[in-house]
């Protein structure tokens, strides 16, 4: 009786043993960044348009990515980090601030509404439309509001 207790002692630290576990990844080491605020997926023609909003006071910059479901790699990207608007290039980091009022998407492609602040302290609404053609995200089209 006493060597079957060992022996089921013994069995029982083996299983144990031989199981593996998953370590967690750090808060340091996570798949995204921490300036990232929001994300939001949108099916545009066959394609999945996912919108990346960052915290615009650590990362002044906005992401667009178009993807084929079910497929590993991305079809297009690209990041915003200024805007034209009637000729003049707005730069989100010489700006007072930027702030996304809201993001969405349509049958053209993704929206974006975006509150500029000038340094001299005046600011406007901008609403930008980024046109998805052939399967990549066109450059946006934006008119103050």
């Amino acid at each position: 009786m006493n060597n079957q207790n060992s022996l089921l002692f013994l069995l029982s630290v083996l299983l144990l043993s031989s199981c593996s576990m998953a370590e967690m990844p750090e808060a340091d080491d996570a798949f995204l960044p921490l300036s990232i605020d929001q994300v939001e997926t949108y099916r545009v023609e066959d394609l999945l348009l996912r919108l990346i909003k960052h915290n615009m006071e650590i990362e002044p910059r906005f992401e667009l990515e178009l993807i084929k479901p079910g497929g590993r790699k991305g079809v297009d990207r690209r990041e915003v980090t200024s805007i034209t608007l009637d000729g003049k290039t707005l730069s989100f980091t010489e700006s007072a601030g930027v702030y996304v009022e809201s993001m969405g998407a349509n049958n053209e492609g993704a929206t974006l509404v975006l509150e500029y602040f000038h340094l001299q302290g005046s600011a406007v609404m901008i609403e930008c439309t980024f046109p998805v053609v052939n399967q990549k995200i066109e450059p946006p089209q934006c008119q103050s509001e």
